[in-house]
């Protein structure tokens, strides 16, 4: 099935008539066999151009935020190996190996939240077309100037599709989903402003601000789908996971609720059910079935399964299978950014090296998470353990 929703993928289909394309402009240009190497050139130059287009996108991603005044809420620069990261209450800034890519993630950060987003993809688009357009103009008389015309175009279009899962917004639906939202997600969209206000005041361990901020959200957006989720992160940050688990249930029973959005309650779901069980919260022998059912749940509506790894490891440790917890945990901290991800993932691979008797490597991952975040419960409950062994 996941093979099948690949080659029908957008991305796919244009790849394969970017390669066709090639090959016909070169055969109607050179006979064989001089048109293999021109082939062969234009497959490297669709290459670069994928490469160059997909960076000219989301350098209009960050630059089109800057000049909307849309909050950048995340940078990676690369692939591969995670070198460097910064991170602080706003902004997670990432280095890895292989800087040939970049991703951006967008907020509308203030009023008016769709008019911000859609300016920002308008701008992306601009660029993207302009970076096109002379491609074709000043290098499509070489086959490596063809190739890399037709890479960029390609890409371009591919990001013009209007898709929004949960693993991608294209900037064909900023341009085009954004103005078509209904008044309930256009509320949501004006929720999420205050969404970010609880965000960054939790990043910042402020349980006040972020307390009073979704006090806010109840009196200005009533019990949105944005509310409930910001009250279900203080109550996590509180250490109520019990109040916790019970509002998170309640949205991911919700049939109404798009795809994207029920799968990451049911992923959150998953994760509060861990932390409930680890602190005695909840039985282990009746949540911890449903807890997995629900990160199954979550798998099946398309979560990304690599922001899974942090949630797996912690079911991994309450089964008692240290080694698999631990493994799972040194895989999640290439992908988990954000203090308090990080602070519960060393949290959890720090509990794990504690379970396997390696006390002092516990310490050590301990240390590393309250870099992130000293006060979060489970890094406070495991300090308790750790000093009292």
């Amino acid at each position: 099935m996941r093979l099948l929703r690949l080659v029908r993928s957008p991305a796919v289909i244009l790849l394969v008539l970017s390669v066709l394309a090639i090959i016909a402009f070169e055969l109607s240009s050179t006979a064989l066999p001089a048109a293999l190497l021109g082939i062969l050139v234009g497959l490297l130059g669709a290459a670069l151009g994928l490469i160059a287009m997909q960076l000219v996108l989301q350098l209009g991603m960050l630059t089109g935020g800057l000049l909307t005044g849309a909050t950048i809420t995340r940078v990676i620069i690369g692939f591969g190996p995670k070198i460097r990261a910064w991170t602080s209450a706003r902004r997670t800034v990432v280095f890895r190996a292989i800087p040939l890519v970049l991703a951006v993630s967008v907020a509308g950060g203030r009023e008016p939240v769709r008019l911000r987003m859609w300016g920002t993809g308008l701008w992306a688009a601009l660029l993207g077309v302009a970076g096109a357009g002379s491609c074709w103009l000043l290098l499509a008389d070489e086959a490596l100037g063809r190739g890399l015309a037709v890479g960029a175009t390609a890409t371009l279009l591919t990001a013009l599709v209007p898709r929004r899962n949960s693993k991608l917004t294209s900037i064909g639906w900023l341009l085009v989903g954004l103005p078509r939202l209904g008044t309930a997600e256009v509320a949501e969209l004006a929720a999420s402003v205050l969404a970010g206000r609880v965000t960054e005041a939790l990043n910042a361990g402020d349980l006040d601000a972020a307390a009073a901020a979704v006090a806010e959200m109840n009196e200005r957006h009533g019990a949105s789908w944005a509310t409930t989720a910001c009250q279900i992160s203080v109550w996590e940050a509180q250490g109520r996971y019990r109040e916790a688990v019970g509002a998170a249930m309640r949205i991911s029973s919700d049939e109404t609720t798009e795809h994207r959005k029920l799968a990451a309650a049911l992923a959150g779901l998953a994760g509060l059910v861990a932390a409930a069980v680890e602190a005695g919260q909840l039985p282990a022998e009746a949540a911890l079935p449903a807890g997995r059912h629900a990160l199954e749940q979550a798998e099946r509506l398309g979560f990304p399964d690599y922001k899974l790894h942090s949630t797996k490891a912690a079911y991994s440790l309450l089964a008692g299978e240290t080694g698999e917890a631990i493994a799972l945990a040194q895989l999640a901290d290439d992908f988990s950014h954000g203090p308090l991800a990080r602070a519960d993932l060393f949290a959890t691979l720090a509990a794990a090296r504690m379970a396997a008797g390696d006390n002092r490597s516990a310490r050590e991952e301990l240390a590393k998470a309250e870099e992130y975040a000293a006060w979060w419960p489970r890094v406070v409950a495991l300090r308790a353990r750790l000093d009292i062994a």
